[in-house]
């Protein structure tokens, strides 16, 4: 919920041992600021979600604010399928950005934690990796054809040359 202050809360309720029920108002400011703080890379997020999908903290206020819900997604439901456990994979998030992330169920609580980081990011250290690699396969062979050809031609060819000039003589 979205107090008249403009602040995101929860409201958690349990019976009381005298037949009432006991309820609390938490306000989903410090958690909005702890995964706020929670940064990785330069496009990493993370956020916590309610398991019928409502966002509860995310670093943009205004996710909670429009009531962003990620119910039926693949990213939530994978977790909500098996309680206590985590999910990881590629998916297009509900900013519609590709990324890689991993959602992890909170023990004993109804709450989600996302994390995801933009798939270009996440991949550019691999790429950056193949085409080093490639430039040195390419630059290895290249050496290995020019001291072949060295070699052969010192080896093979100008003896032959040394041979033909004396039989012409």
């Amino acid at each position: 919920q979205i107090s008249p202050q403009n602040v995101p809360y929860i409201i958690m309720s349990s019976p009381s041992r005298s037949g009432g029920v006991v309820a609390l108002r938490l306000s989903l400011s410090v958690l909005g600021e702890i995964v706020s703080g929670l940064r990785f890379g330069t496009t990493g997020t993370t956020y916590v979600v309610q398991s019928e999908g409502t966002v509860a903290a995310h670093p943009d206020p205004r996710v909670i604010q429009d009531f962003v819900s990620l119910a039926g997604r693949q990213e939530l439901e994978a977790v909500l399928e098996q309680r206590e456990a985590s999910w990881t994979g590629s998916y297009t998030n509900f900013r519609n950005e590709a990324v890689i992330g991993t959602a992890s169920a909170i023990p004993n609580t109804n709450l989600v934690v996302i994390t995801e980081i933009a798939q270009v990011e996440a991949t550019a250290s691999s790429r950056n990796a193949l085409l080093v690699l490639g430039t040195i396969t390419v630059l290895f062979w290249l050496g290995a054809i020019v001291l072949t050809r060295t070699t052969i031609r010192r080896l093979v060819f100008v003896p032959l040359q040394h041979l033909q000039e004396g039989a012409n003589e």
